[in-house]
């Protein structure tokens, strides 16, 4: 199996270092990743600008771009690629977290180009003084070997979070549905002297959160998680709502493609 790992937290992270590690000997893998701090890219990619991407190892390339651009290219220069894995992040992907993670946006481009892919994070918040990246990557390894890949279906994309303490990640992974919360800007300040300025800082959402008991967010506090990320393909609707249909049928003369 040929696997591509990447990430967005570049590509001298110590996650993504020991992921590539406990794969070595076992598994065939390429890194290709950002050559520097790109967390909150989400999907976006580079457009019509040029960027650079070098050799800096053997079988590891740095990106002079966002974590899809890394994916892009590895898949058409590097390919094929039978797996994706992105990571191991710095900080857990929860519930919305998903939405701007670029972590998890390389793994939907991993998983667009018809490969099964994981995002793996690693829930740092509240310790500070040690980051487990062996042990989750260990638990990787574990999870690769039982076969998590053929349990990942089509169209989705394995999100898994790990927690940051050496009592809980060695615990089973369970099922979690994917949760609700989202970051806030807070911390917002008027610049002075200057009218209609703000400073702003994205933070993480003040406690307590809209955690329900079954969701990512409220089980990572007991061990490893896993919950499917649909792509959004695979995901819109295949009919539209009633309110749709109404708003069409007043305005538009009832237009509805054809089926």
């Amino acid at each position: 199996m040929r696997i591509l790992i990447t990430n967005d937290d570049g590509v001298s992270a110590p996650g993504i270092q020991a992921l590539a590690q406990e794969l070595e000997g076992e598994w065939d893998w390429v890194m290709v990743a950002p050559d520097h701090e790109r967390s909150g890219s989400g999907q976006a990619f580079t457009f019509a600008v040029p960027y650079s991407v070098k050799p800096v190892g053997d079988r590891v390339w740095q990106v002079e771009g966002t974590p899809v651009d890394c994916v892009m290219f590895a898949f058409g220069v590097l390919g094929p690629f039978d797996a994706v894995i992105s990571g191991i992040n710095r900080g857990a992907n929860l519930a919305w977290d998903v939405f701007y993670s670029g972590t998890v946006g390389a793994a939907f481009e991993g998983a667009r180009r018809g490969v099964p892919a994981l995002a793996v994070s690693l829930d740092v918040t509240g310790h500070s003084d040690r980051f487990h990246y062996a042990e989750a990557a260990r638990r990787v390894a574990e999870w690769m070997r039982a076969g998590i890949f053929q349990a990942i279906p089509p169209g989705m994309v394995g999100n898994l979070n790990i927690p940051n303490d050496d009592r809980l990640l060695t615990r089973p992974l369970t099922w979690g549905r994917w949760g609700n919360y989202a970051y806030h800007a807070n911390e917002m300040t008027v610049v002075p002297g200057q009218e209609h300025q703000w400073r702003c800082r994205i933070t993480e959402p003040p406690e307590p959160v809209r955690r329900e008991p079954d969701t990512d967010g409220a089980l990572i506090r007991f061990g490893p998680v896993l919950s499917l990320l649909p792509l959004q393909g695979f995901s819109a609707l295949r009919e539209p709502p009633l309110a749709t249909l109404d708003w069409l049928s007043a305005t538009q003369g009832g237009s509805v493609a054809s089926r």
